[in-house]
């Protein structure tokens, strides 16, 4: 019984995971635009498995896709590595694209840290703009976004199927104990009142 039940809980996540790739696919494919790209398989495995992790909410996913793409694309011009071979098509590492890859590494988590909103498969989307996966320019930007947007609320949908309210619970909870601490500390404790020795 126990392993009819492990299968079933790892079946659901897959089906459902599946399901929305086919669904942005097919979308790309009917517009016939570059929607499905790789980063979004480790977004949607994170909605679906751990979908009270903070960093599966859909503020974490959008904003942090916006930093590792805005990351990616001005390392790779601070770089001037823009027009060097792609990686995935020539085989060949420039020092330029190496080095834009590390800048826009460290700045994706850097600023994800500063903003809250901490989403790691947003990392591979900065990789892959600076290994030249996408082509630098506002089509490549909008594409990404594109995707991301429809991956994500698919994917929260699919969520809320398996673990309905996980993530306003935890949403719920994090934000009563904000209130609950900045509630003590606008009202700080009395000091304690001294007795006064009875009349003899």
């Amino acid at each position: 019984m126990s392993t009819f039940r492990s299968v079933s809980q790892a079946a659901a996540p897959a089906l459902i995971g599946g399901a929305v790739i086919g669904l942005v696919g097919a979308l790309a494919l009917f517009f016939r635009q570059p929607w499905l790209i790789p980063s979004l398989g480790p977004t949607i495995f994170l909605q679906l498995v751990n979908a009270a992790d903070p960093a599966a909410r859909p503020r974490a996913i959008l904003l942090g896709h916006a930093i590792g793409v805005a990351a990616g694309f001005g390392a790779l011009f601070l770089c001037g590595a823009q027009g060097a071979p792609p990686v995935f098509g020539e085989q060949i590492l420039s020092p330029g694209r190496l080095v834009a890859t590390a800048l826009a590494v460290g700045a994706t988590i850097f600023v994800q840290t500063l903003a809250g909103a901490k989403h790691p498969p947003a990392a591979a989307t900065t990789m892959l703009i600076t290994l030249g996966g996408v082509k630098p320019a506002w089509g490549a930007v909008l594409a990404i976004a594109a995707g991301v947007a429809l991956a994500a609320a698919a994917a929260h949908v699919g969520a809320q199927l398996l673990q309905p309210g996980a993530g306003v619970r935890l949403g719920r909870k994090k934000a009563a104990s904000v209130r609950g601490h900045l509630a003590k500390r606008a009202s700080p404790e009395r000091p304690a009142r001294k007795r006064e020795p009875a009349e003899a």
